[in-house]
């Protein structure tokens, strides 16, 4: 698999097969995105992220990001497990007033939840989605800037 990722540009080739520790860092990132993202996305969302390979002496380097990611998503821990939390006691509410066997009407409840949880997902995901095709748009936007530049400057050059 990680060959495949080389080989479709997600991340560099090693260097005389072996990995270093921003092929590393890459992975992480690579692993976490594609339960939720295309390759495409995850390659536009990493391209960034390439242009930073291997630079250990700047001090903006990947460990540097990484570092940043990991510090945010302690941060952000607490109020998710709070937002969980009131998603799974909201859960407990729902078909309170059906008829229904207890283990009926649990069985409903944890549905209920995994609703809220996959809902908030959905969401999330599209939103993440967007934003990355704004990104691509705005990349492609640029190319077709350049690539008409370059077609001017050519047709000057024939005159």
């Amino acid at each position: 698999m990680i060959n495949n990722y080389a080989k479709n540009d997600l991340l560099p080739p090693p260097v005389r097969k072996k990995y270093s520790k921003d092929h590393l860092i890459l992975l992480l990132f690579i692993y976490y995105f594609k339960s939720l993202l295309s390759i495409n996305d995850i390659q536009t969302l990493l391209e960034p992220l390439k242009e930073r390979f291997d630079l250990e002496d700047e001090e903006f380097n990947l460990s540097r990001i990484y570092e940043t990611c990991y510090e945010l998503q302690n941060e952000g821990l607490e109020p998710v497990v709070e937002d969980i939390k009131k998603k799974y006691y909201r859960s407990l509410k729902t078909f309170r007033d059906v008829e229904l066997s207890d283990e009926e009407k649990e069985r409903m409840q944890i549905f209920s939840f995994i609703i809220e949880l996959a809902y908030d997902v959905y969401v999330k995901k599209l939103l993440i989605e967007k934003i990355l095709d704004n990104i691509t748009e705005d990349n492609d936007g640029k190319n077709v800037g350049k690539k008409k530049s370059e077609k001017e400057t050519k047709n000057k050059d024939k005159h």
